[in-house]
């Protein structure tokens, strides 16, 4: 899987703490406490390309493979070049049979 890291600069000292927290509960596969810890980063700062694509993670691993686009999705609204997210919506759309869509 590809590995994100938040824009630790657009984020405040609280968004940066529940990104930490966030990822030791993703290392544990605690993802409730993880999608708890992300969200709390998105309402602190919307434009956290990097929550978006750890929530999408957390739904991905889950095989919850929308939701896990639509927050991709989202990141990549923020940031059209975010590797992790253009990577994962290729993966998915390629385990999908939608080859096309994969690489478009």
């Amino acid at each position: 899987m590809a590995e994100w890291k938040p824009q630790a600069k657009s984020l405040g000292k609280g968004a940066k703490a529940h990104m930490e927290v966030g990822k030791a509960h993703m290392k544990e596969a605690r993802y409730d406490e993880a999608l708890a810890e992300f969200e709390a980063v998105l309402a602190e700062n919307s434009d956290a390309a990097g929550a978006h694509v750890a929530i999408g993670s957390i739904f991905f691993r889950q095989n919850d493979f929308e939701m896990a686009l639509s927050h991709y999705a989202s990141a990549l609204a923020i940031n059209p070049d975010l590797a992790p997210a253009l990577v994962m919506t290729g993966n998915i759309h390629m385990e999908g049979g939608d080859p096309e869509l994969a690489l478009g």
